[in-house]
């Protein structure tokens, strides 16, 4: 029997309506608990920025790549495609900008294949289709340019002491029992 011959879910017409509901109890809470942290984090907004800030140190990019459509070879460091929803790895796009303002990204790897992974995603090994064939894009379709430059400040998050005055600051943060008993609820259901 292979994967593909294994059914995707079974259950009872009469079970939607109860997992529409689990749903939106668990989107609600999910929105609370987020929502709760963001505002302590706005408590110390400026100390946590010190505490990264502090950390970074001055880059050399030599030779790095960075792979973009073919239309957008023109502005191949544009990072306009960074600030749509659902944005990209690391920043989250326009979900909801009054509330957690859109920040652009740039993507960029120290080989094309990363760079590649980057844009298309990674294949897992084994897979009958390329990254390329996934993403119904052409390998002509697609530019690599090459970097090179300095950046002024760079936060290197591999190393554990650049996150230690972060850590120090949010570790006593505190969910209200309100949340921790929504938690136990959500989890009994």
């Amino acid at each position: 029997m292979s994967q593909y011959d294994e059914p995707l879910e079974s259950g009872f017409i009469t079970d939607i309506p109860k997992s529409r509901a689990l749903y939106e109890q668990l989107r609600q809470f999910h929105w609370e608990f987020y929502s709760e942290l963001a505002y302590q984090r706005s408590k110390i907004y400026d100390s946590l920025k010190n505490s990264l800030r502090e950390r970074a140190k001055p880059f050399e990019l030599s030779k790095w790549q960075r792979v973009v459509k073919y239309k957008y070879v023109l502005d191949p460091l544009g990072t306009n495609g960074s600030l749509v929803d659902p944005g990209g790895r690391f920043n989250i796009g326009e979900i909801d900008t009054p509330r957690y303002p859109v920040f652009p990204a740039l993507y960029v790897a120290l080989d094309k294949g990363t760079a590649l992974a980057e844009l298309l995603g990674r294949s897992a090994s084994g897979d009958l289709l390329t990254p390329e064939e996934v993403a119904l894009t052409k390998p002509d379709s697609i530019a690599t340019v090459s970097l090179s430059g300095h950046l002024d400040a760079v936060l290197d998050i591999g190393e554990e002491s650049n996150l230690a005055g972060f850590v120090t600051l949010i570790k006593s943060f505190r969910l209200p029992p309100t949340l921790t008993s929504k938690q136990a609820d959500s989890v009994s259901l």
